[in-house]
């Protein structure tokens, strides 16, 4: 009987240790396209460590991987780095939200600055020792051990409880969808399918301080449904995006113009009452249209009903001002007429490309009254200028083709409000990635080819007017925010570089400074030397994942005989995509041969080199794409000494730079137009001179 019951209790302490370690999240890549928030907790304090609190915990979560998942619940109740499971919920393939509760009497476990042993220098889950809540998502049904799908941690703290009652299931359930899918339109693209990362947390940082990249595709997909088409099916695209992007309540204005609107611009309003920060807000999009169609269809007027934008952008900067006051009071009463809590906190997120960023530019100074600073996004796109000046709207942000010709228009306008963002499809580490993204978006057009193309007579104006319709189109500046993050280093993670070492050798990453800041060694990776770097081992294959911009060393030291594969790979993390790579095949290697490679921002992945150097790091041979060896003739350089690539003839200019193309162009077309005034004068001249000479010739008969 004795026997009996110790082989009981060790049964159920080794199924308990089976769930605590099939709980911890482990440094490994969780499967694309699956994801686990905590939302809320509540309370979000607890008065002591010896009191039992029930926690309320807001769980929102995608799956896509499997067809059924468990979201499950657990608190850091028996070790630190270890969490009992409390709860959990069956969820099907797709998103929602989820409530799971627990009751546990809070540990104190220190505030370690890091993770130690072998979640130093993962995903860093855990957030120091501190007590707190953790969830993750995983395959239903699934076997005794098994890794987590996604995870998430919320670190609580001792306090006393403002409000312990949980959010109601209605607004929970107000939650912003993680990763909505959508279609991509624009004047040169067509139902592109493109996944956003979406959700609360864009909308948790101070608008005035971060760029979100985000953000800006969402506002510039509005802003392409919107002026897709004139009438009834653009204001239908909103609608059916701003529902897909997890907006109620859609109206829109002013879609379909009479003849006398003169100086408005149609917009769209949608609202949703989130939960961000421990506070609710209203948060409503305002979506501006910009210029639909063109003014003239096969060089003759068509429908006067929506061709008022283009007479109004005539106006300049007193019809777009008009045009947004227009706006703002729409806005108010959408407020008004929707019901919407006046008495909660507002978040605004207003865009519009060309004649509409104009307008959503102005009405971002407008809305003070509604939303402070802070919490009013605004991201506008080949916006004209808006005779903006002595105002500081750093939320404002104005993304900007150095070739568009419109964002130049009305040159004795002083400027936009906010910030000036400028980009050319050239810029110099991503141009190729611009060309691919603008290829894929357009389904095969050729933006460099048009852009480059020369100026032929009797091939204008559809040359030039090709030219000016690319750099203005809302495709180009998809290509470019999908690219990479615009200017701001500490916008949220898109996209980054994976570094894999197919073969048996060992690995040492050191930084510019030669400091190093990684090893694995016999397969292992050495997890006593701190790192930002996510390194992993598959067998003999070795992976470490970097940022785009980081610069690294990286070294390989063979420890058997045989052949390597080394690549370097820029994947886009939403969509789990490859976007560009080099590999180097059959690479010889033997016990002890030093292989060395640098990886930055500064190196396009095509120009990343493979070196054979000395024991000193000195480089005597370059490994070719298909594995053969270049001896360097007494070159001895290192890595890190050999100069940056030279920027291309067309990289980004200074802020100058957009005016002088703005009249460069202007004088180009005035050129071409003088050559063809003068040709038909001189076709005039002649036929009015034998018209002469025949009308006297018929006199003398």
């Amino acid at each position: 009987m004795r026997e009996r019951n110790v082989i009981k209790r060790m049964s159920v302490w080794l199924a308990a240790a089976v769930c605590l370690l099939a709980l911890w999240p482990a440094g490994r890549a969780y499967a694309a396209g699956d994801s686990v928030r905590i939302v809320s907790v509540t309370p979000d304090v607890f008065p002591d460590y010896e009191t039992p609190v029930t926690f309320v915990v807001t769980v929102s979560y995608t799956l896509q991987s499997v067809d059924s998942g468990v979201v499950y619940l657990g608190f850091n109740t028996n070790a630190a780095e270890r969490y009992s499971l409390v709860d959990e919920a069956v969820v099907s393939k797709g998103t929602g939200v989820v409530t799971l509760t627990g009751t546990v009497t809070p540990v104190g476990w220190g505030t370690a600055d890091s993770p130690s042993g072998p979640l130093q220098g993962s995903l860093e889950l855990l957030n120091g020792n501190t007590f707190g809540a953790y969830v993750n998502i995983s395959e239903n049904p699934h076997p005794d051990a098994w890794n987590p799908l996604a995870a998430d941690v919320l670190p609580l703290k001792q306090g006393t409880p403002e409000n312990t009652a949980p959010p109601a299931i209605s607004e929970a359930n107000s939650l912003l969808p993680l990763a909505p899918t959508i279609d991509f339109d624009s004047g040169l693209a067509e139902h592109f399918s493109i996944t956003l990362d979406w959700g609360v947390d864009r909308f948790s940082r101070d608008a005035t301080v971060y760029y979100d990249n985000e953000l800006a595709m969402a506002g510039l997909a509005l802003s392409g449904a919107a002026e897709t088409t004139p009438g009834a099916e653009g204001e239908t695209r909103v609608k059916t995006m701003l529902e897909q992007m997890g907006f109620e309540k859609v109206n829109s204005f002013w879609y379909n113009y009479s003849y006398n609107d003169r100086d408005t611009v149609a917009c769209s309003f949608a609202s949703k009452k989130i939960f961000v920060n421990g506070e609710y807000y209203n948060l409503i999009v305002v979506v501006n249209r910009g210029s639909v169609g063109s003014i003239f269809d096969n060089w003759n007027w068509i429908d006067f009903n929506w061709k008022n934008d283009w007479i109004s952008n005539l106006g300049g900067a007193t019809s777009f001002r008009n045009a947004a006051n227009k706006v703002h009071a729409y806005l108010q009463s959408y407020i008004t007429n929707a019901n919407i809590d006046t008495n909660t906190k507002t978040k605004l997120f207003i865009t519009g490309h060309s004649r509409g960023g104009v307008v959503a530019n102005i009405l971002g100074t407008l809305v003070g009254g509604i939303a402070t600073q802070a919490n009013t996004y605004v991201y506008t796109f080949a916006a004209p200028k808006a005779n903006a000046s002595g105002a500081d709207f750093s939320n404002i942000i104005n993304i900007l083709n150095e070739e568009d010709t419109i964002p130049k228009l009305s040159p004795l306008d002083r400027g936009r409000y906010g910030q000036d963002k400028w980009f050319h499809r050239n810029d110099a580490t991503i141009k190729e990635r611009i060309y691919q993204y603008f290829s894929a978006i357009t389904n095969g057009k050729d933006l460099e080819a048009v852009m480059q193309g020369t100026l032929w007579l009797f091939d204008y104006p559809r040359s030039e007017f090709e030219k000016i319709a690319y750099a203005h189109d809302t495709a180009t500046y998809l290509a470019r925010l999908c690219a990479a993050d615009l200017y701001d280093a500490d916008a949220p993670r898109r996209y980054t570089k994976t570094v894999a070492f197919h073969c048996p050798v060992d690995i040492e990453i050191s930084n510019s400074d030669g400091t190093t800041v990684g090893r694995i060694e016999n397969s292992t990776v050495n997890y006593d030397i701190a790192s930002d770097l996510l390194m992993w081992v598959e067998g003999d294959d070795k992976y470490i994942l970097m940022d785009m911009d980081s610069d690294y060393i990286f070294t390989a030291i063979g420890t058997d005989s045989g052949q390597m594969t080394y690549s370097v790979q820029v994947a886009d993390l939403l969509t789990d995509a490859g976007i560009e790579e080099t590999q180097f095949y059959d690479v010889s290697i033997e016990i002890g041969k030093r292989m060395s490679s640098e990886v930055n921002g500064k190196i396009a992945v095509s120009d990343v080199e493979l070196l054979v150097v000395d024991d000193e790091g000195n480089p005597f041979a370059k490994i070719m794409p298909d594995g053969a060896e270049v001896s360097l003739a007494g070159e001895t350089e290192s890595p890190s000494e050999k100069p940056a690539p030279a920027s291309p003839s067309l990289a980004p200019s200074t802020t100058a730079e957009p005016e002088r193309t703005m009249w460069v162009m202007i004088l180009k077309i005035a050129l071409v137009w003088a050559v063809v005034a003068i040709v038909c004068a001189v076709a005039i001249a002649v036929g009015l001179h034998i018209r002469k000479k025949r009308r006297a010739a018929a006199r003398l008969h």
